[in-house]
C-alpha cells in the first residue's frame, strides 16, 4: 500500500473569542499560500453533547479560563478536524511564484476558503461555505483613509505589492511577520518591521498606536535627534478599499524586549545605559505634549548594540500602573520608576 505524501504544514496563526458570545473565529494557514477562514459556534453542534462540552473547554482555554485544557490543546483541538481540507487545497496550485519573494499581498489577501466547523453525532467536519459569513479574520483590518488626519503629512504609504518578504523570513504558518523590505520611490530598498493591525483596531477611527505616531512624526524626526524611540516608517495601503492595512517601522535589530533574564545578564553600566536612555526617550515624549502611555518592559526593545529603544502598542501589563493612571505622565512616571527598579537603578 503506497503512503500518503505527509501534509503541509498548516497551523492556527490567528483567532478571536468574545467575552460574552460562544463563537470562535479562526484562520489557518497553510505552507503552500491557502487559507482556511472558519467560524465554530454551540448552534452548530447536532446530537453531539460530548463535543460540545470539549468544545466549552476549548473556549475557555482560548479565553485562558480552562483548568481542563490549555490553549495549545484547544488550536490543535479546532485544526485537527480541518487535515482533508488542506489535504484538498494541495492539488490548487500554489498562490506564491517560483523563484520570487513573497510580498505582503500574498500575506494579507492569500487565496481562501470559507468554512464552518459542525458536529452531527459526534463527530467535527468542516463544512465549506459558498460566500463567507461575516467573520472579521475574513479580510485585512483596516483603518478608513478619511478618518486619519491628513497622512501624506506626516508619513509615506506603501501597496502591499511594494512590500517583499525575504524567502528566509517567509513562513505563512507563523503569527506575525518579521523583517520585510520596503521598496522606496527612488528604487531603493528599506528593511522594516511590519506590524498588521489588528482585530481589535476599529476601521471608523484612528488607533491608539497610531495616533502617538502621527504626532510624534509631526512633532519631530526621531531618529535625527537621537532619542531612542521607535519611529513609523510609513503605513501598509489597503488593495480592497481606500484606508490602511499596517504600520512598517524602522527596522531594530533587537535581542528582545527588556526582560528579567536580559536585566540579570547584563553588565551594571549597560543597566545603567538603558536607565538614562528610557529617562531621557520618555522625557522628550513628554517635553513634546506626548505620553508612552505602556510604561513597561513589554514596550522596551534591547538592539544589538545595547541601547533601550521605547516602543507603543502592546498590552498593559497587569498591576504595572495604576488604572486610573493610563495614559498620562503621571502613569508614564509611575511606570519608568518601576523600570528604574528593575534595573536596579531605583529604590528598591
Amino acid at each position: 500500500m503506497a503512503h500518503l505524501p505527509p501534509l503541509p504544514r498548516h497551523r492556527i496563526t490567528t483567532w478571536q473569542t468574545h467575552n460574552t458570545e460562544k463563537d470562535i473565529n479562526f484562520a489557518i494557514h497553510i505552507e503552500t499560500g491557502w487559507v482556511i477562514y472558519a467560524d465554530i459556534d454551540p448552534s452548530y453542534f447536532l446530537n453531539s453533547p460530548l463535543l460540545l462540552q470539549e468544545y466549552h473547554h476549548c473556549l475557555e482555554a482560548l479565553r485562558d479560563n480552562s483548568e481542563e485544557m490549555d490553549s495549545a490543546e484547544a488550536l490543535e483541538w479546532l485544526t485537527r478536524p480541518f487535515e482533508q481540507v488542506v489535504e484538498e487545497l494541495t492539488h490548487y496550485p500554489s498562490p506564491l511564484r517560483p523563484g520570487t519573494d513573497a510580498t505582503l499581498s500574498d500575506y494579507l489577501y492569500a487565496p481562501h476558503v470559507v468554512c464552518q466547523l459542525r458536529a452531527v453525532n459526534e463527530h467535527l467536519q468542516p463544512l465549506r461555505m459558498t460566500s463567507p459569513p461575516q467573520l472579521r479574520t475574513t479580510t485585512p483590518t483596516a483603518i478608513r483613509v478619511e478618518f486619519l488626519t491628513q497622512p501624506r503629512r506626516w508619513t509615506k504609504a506603501f501597496h502591499p505589492d511594494d512590500v517583499r518578504i525575504p524567502s528566509q523570513q517567509w513562513d505563512p504558518t507563523v503569527a506575525s511577520l518579521d523583517k520585510v523590505l520596503v521598496t522606496n520611490k527612488d528604487g531603493t530598498t528599506t528593511a522594516c518591521h511590519f506590524k498588521k493591525l489588528g482585530y481589535w483596531c476599529q476601521p471608523r477611527e484612528e488607533n491608539p498606536e497610531l495616533t502617538v505616531l502621527k504626532n510624534l512624526a509631526l512633532a519631530r524626526k526621531t531618529a535625527q535627534n537621537g532619542h531612542f524611540i521607535r519611529s513609523l516608517y510609513g503605513l501598509v495601503r489597503d488593495k480592497s478599499q481606500p484606508g490602511y492595512v499596517g504600520m512598517l517601522f524602522n527596522w531594530i535589530d533587537s535581542k528582545g524586549m527588556m526582560s528579567e533574564d536580559l536585566v540579570e545578564t547584563a553588565a551594571p553600566h549597560v543597566r545603567e545605559k538603558w536607565a538614562t536612555q528610557i529617562q531621557d526617550s520618555v522625557r522628550k515624549l513628554h517635553q513634546l505634549g506626548l505620553v508612552w502611555g505602556n510604561p513597561g518592559w513589554n514596550c522596551v526593545l534591547i538592539d544589538q548594540d545595547d541601547n533601550a529603544w521605547i516602543k507603543f502598542g502592546n498590552g498593559f501589563l497587569l498591576d504595572w500602573i495604576d488604572d486610573s493612571k493610563r495614559g498620562t505622565v503621571e502613569g508614564d512616571l509611575q511606570g519608568v520608576e518601576k523600570l528604574l527598579r528593575m534595573l536596579k537603578m531605583g529604590d528598591s
